[in-house]
């Protein structure tokens, strides 16, 4: 807001002294006149000059010291300025401009400091007082009460400042801004129609009456004054921003980006634009370019704690994981008890593999802010990683208490479920059904019919849906299986809910006839788009894991919806018609407890793909060392007491022998020494330990050669570990156990010919892993057949497992068919027990 000062004096000159310029005598109006014209000209320094010849010769001119401390003012000689004015009012005590002058250099010398604001507040009300109906002492004295946060008292005087000038368009105008600040819409809105009124080329005040008619959801006015004020000013960048806003928010991206745009090349150091584009790109998907508009936003704005943590969740997206860390802290240098920075600082380190930072991080949060709910989310994630399930579960619990409504952390305690060793099916099956009652029942109503014609026989379109199309668990039961799918008679789709690929991803998609990037879509976007699809039957690979779409999926966008891969439990869902299954994971007494219907492949559930490179069988290890060493890949989310105490029994029973655990979190130092104490609790020493965090995938494998037994867990047991283990020639102990998820290990153990590897019960776990390590030469031998078995086994048969799946989606469309006025030459399904 500009001080507002005369152009010239109002003061009565009463002098008639003679003042002495070079070789002319000029009377002191004369050369009073001269001097006021040359400061209006901008000739500061000879208007200086010549005030300086009248004060030598005329001292006691109170005007001449007024403009001498004006120049002065606007050269930046703040001392000289307040001294001249100080000398004007010592000699015209009563003259109320004398004040509201000095007042002016109060506040261009004070900035941010409240002292020197105060004392130019004193100036201004002394001005008033001398002279009540002071335009410009009123209009300057509201500014600096704006500048002090005086913001009331400020109103009171810009509104006097019109009370006596109406025709004052600036006042009306700053008036207008201040109203607006303060939330006083109606008001604000009255001040900026006055000032256009006054002065229709305001481009300015019609820029603010769009925004204020945007915030009012007046659309179409707010663009009309947007567009108004463009066409007063062109280069008004705060009209192209707000109609940038206002694009941007009708989810027109194009015109909202070339607003942008448009304001960048006028004014590239407009941060805002720079941000706002970001944001755009993000939407669209392009996210370096996002990156590279966020990081020019933070260049310009360095001290914005807000922007420098979207620039850290940017970074972390694109898994720039150091540069994000970097941005968390320097927002938190600016803003150290913003709890959502140190959770979000968290993420970053737990991505990193820095769990124990990460948990440090997140209960800072939660001490700063015990509603944050995205901190007691993340903290059960952490925890359920580093296998304390149980305490998981209370953070899953306490988030869920904050936000009933979170689909995500509703996920994340439903899948927590399988970890927990006393959840039985029926706790399962009623964790997952309150899932379904809370997101998928209130979308019933609003279903749309399936249009797909019911021909039984007809090529199917059979849809994927998954987050995990990269280098994952899902895509190693994947790959083998597209691969050898039948595309004469069957359409596949693959849809994509993920943002970022790698070469997994481009081979996969490679196998299919169409792929939609899907992450950015909205649930109703997605169930719309698969419907135009005409989808016959839509698979889930997701579950409640991350990245999963499971409300597309109770929108019932398809005829018939299955269930496989990614998730070994219930979803819960009721749209969902088939859990693909076979008779090791949900034997048929056990149907009643999952809301799909189950359907049994021949063989096992799971088909692998062994990696493209060549890495031999060792020799068993044991032959070599001396000892036996037991190993285990899972997560050590899976490692919970009843696992700890059956690993521990064998050990004590076999004194020499070691233990080799390989998985993420182990790559933090804090997370192994704690891991080598908790073993410690059970009598086992760290020299009988090897902890390794995880390496390239090649390098893993390797591992295997030093291991004569792997162990898998329970009750959430290993699938794709399982299958790399006898890969490398490694036999498997596994329990069998009491849900799906702890069934994966004996499906694929059965089915490649070793059921005398898995074991009733726990005592039998560790009777049966001392009596495999009694024989070193049987061990070896058997590792010799391993990878034969496998390799020959259903399990790894990926055409034979195609035509299998292929006439289980082609039984499901059948029975839709029949049920909805087609019948079919062969009844659907016998009793599969």
């Amino acid at each position: 807001m500009p001080p507002f000062s005369a152009s010239a004096p109002v003061m009565t000159r009463t002098h008639t002294p003679q003042v002495r310029v070079g070789e002319v005598d000029l009377t002191l109006d004369q050369a009073l006149d001269w001097a006021q014209a040359l400061q209006c000209e901008g000739k500061l320094t000879e208007a200086a000059a010549l005030y300086q010849h009248i004060l030598q010769a005329v001292p006691q001119c109170a005007v001449a010291w007024d403009w001498f401390g004006m120049i002065a003012c606007r050269r930046g000689e703040s001392e000289t300025a307040v001294a001249c004015l100080e000398r004007a009012i010592a000699l015209e005590p009563e003259e109320a401009l004398h004040y509201d002058r000095l007042g002016l250099i109060f506040s261009v010398m004070g900035g941010q400091d409240s002292r020197l604001l105060e004392r130019a507040v004193a100036c201004h009300q002394q001005a008033i007082r001398l002279q009540p109906d002071f335009i410009d002492a009123h209009y300057n004295l509201a500014g600096v009460l704006r500048a002090l946060n005086r913001l009331e008292a400020a109103v009171v005087h810009y509104r006097e400042t019109l009370r006596c000038s109406p025709g004052f368009a600036t006042a009306h105008y700053e008036l207008g801004n201040l109203l607006w600040s303060l939330g006083r819409l109606a008001e604000a809105e009255d001040c900026y129609r006055q000032t256009l009124a006054l002065e229709p080329t305001h481009a300015d005040a019609a820029n603010h009456l769009g925004a204020i008619a945007w915030a009012q959801h007046r659309v179409e006015e707010a663009f009309s004054w947007y567009g108004m004020a463009l066409a007063l000013r062109p280069d008004c960048t705060e009209a192209r921003y707000n109609l940038g806003i206002a694009w941007a928010e009708q989810a027109n991206d194009i015109a909202a980006a070339e607003c942008f745009q448009q304001v960048l090349e006028v004014d590239p150091l407009f941060a805002p634009a720079h941000y706002q584009m970001s944001r755009l790109q993000h939407r669209r998907g392009q996210l370096q370019e996002a990156l590279d508009s966020h990081q020019q936003a933070v260049a310009l704005r360095p001290t914005d704690a807000q922007w420098l943590n979207e620039y850290g969740l940017l970074l972390s997206e694109l898994d720039r994981l150091d540069p994000a860390v970097t941005a968390y802290r320097q927002a938190l240098a600016l803003q150290p008890a913003a709890a959502g920075l140190h959770s979000n600082l968290g993420m970053a380190l737990e991505k990193q593999g820095q769990f124990s930072a990460a948990m440090a991080c997140y209960r800072q949060a939660l001490t700063l802010d015990a509603g944050l709910v995205a901190a007691h989310s993340n903290l059960g994630m952490v925890l359920a990683k580093l296998g304390r399930a149980d305490e998981a579960d209370v953070c899953f619990r306490q988030a869920l208490d904050l936000q009933p409504d979170s689909v995500n952390i509703y996920n994340n305690w439903v899948f927590n479920a399988s970890y927990l060793p006393d959840q039985d099916l029926a706790h399962i099956l009623a964790r997952h059904q309150a899932f379904t009652e809370r997101f998928e029942t209130p979308l019933a109503a609003n279903r749309q019919p399936c249009a797909n014609s019911p021909d039984p026989q007809r090529r199917l379109r059979i849809g994927y849906v998954s987050a995990d199309f990269r280098h994952h668990a899902v895509s190693q039961f994947l790959e083998s299986v597209l691969s050898a799918q039948d595309h004469q008679n069957f359409e596949w789709f693959a849809y994509l809910n993920q943002q970022q690929g790698d070469s997994q991803t481009r081979r996969l998609l490679s196998l299919f006839d169409h792929w939609r990037t899907v992450w950015a879509s909205s649930d109703e976007q997605l169930a719309a788009l698969i419907r135009d699809d005409a989808i016959d039957i839509l698979v889930d690979l997701s579950g409640h894991t991350q990245g999963n779409r499971l409300l597309v999926f109770a929108r019932k966008p398809a005829p018939v919806q299955v269930a496989w891969l990614g998730y070994f439990a219930t979803t819960g869902l009721t749209t969902l018609d088939y859990i693909l299954a076979d008779r090791w994971v949900i034997p048929p007494e056990e149907d009643a407890f999952y809301t799909e219907r189950s359907y049994r492949l021949p063989d096992s559930c799971l088909c692998f793909t062994p990696p493209e490179f060549d890495l031999p069988v060792a020799p068993t290890p044991a032959q070599r060392q001396g000892f036996i060493t037991f190993g285990s890949f899972n997560n050590l989310a899976k490692l919970n007491d009843a696992v700890m105490a059956c690993w521990t029994a064998i050990l004590h029973a076999l004194p020499g022998s070691r233990l080799l655990l390989k998985t993420a979190v182990l790559g933090d130092a804090e997370v192994r020494a704690a891991l080598v104490e908790r073993f410690a609790r059970y009598g086992i020493g760290a020299e009988r330990l090897c902890l390794e965090g995880v390496e390239t995938i090649r390098a893993a494998l390797a591992r295997y050669h030093e291991i004569d037994i792997a162990l898998d867990s329970f009750p959430y047991g290993g699938g794709a570990t399982t299958a790399q283990a006898l890969w490398m020639g490694v036999p498997v102990l596994t329990l069998h156990g009491d849900r799906f998820i702890g069934r994966l290990g004996e499906s694929l153990l059965r089915t490649v010919g070793l059921p005398e590897w898995v074991v009733k019960d726990r005592d039998d776990y560790v009777a049966k892993a001392v009596a495999f390590a009694a024989d070193v030469a049987a061990l070896d031998t058997l590792r010799q057949t391993v990878r034969a078995r496998l390799l020959t086994s259903p399990v790894c048969n990926a055409p034979n497992f195609a035509r299998g799946l292929e006439a289980a989606y082609r039984q499901m469309w059948e029975a839709w068919c029949a049920e909805n006025g087609q019948s079919s030459t062969e009844s659907f399904l016998e009793d599969q027990s």
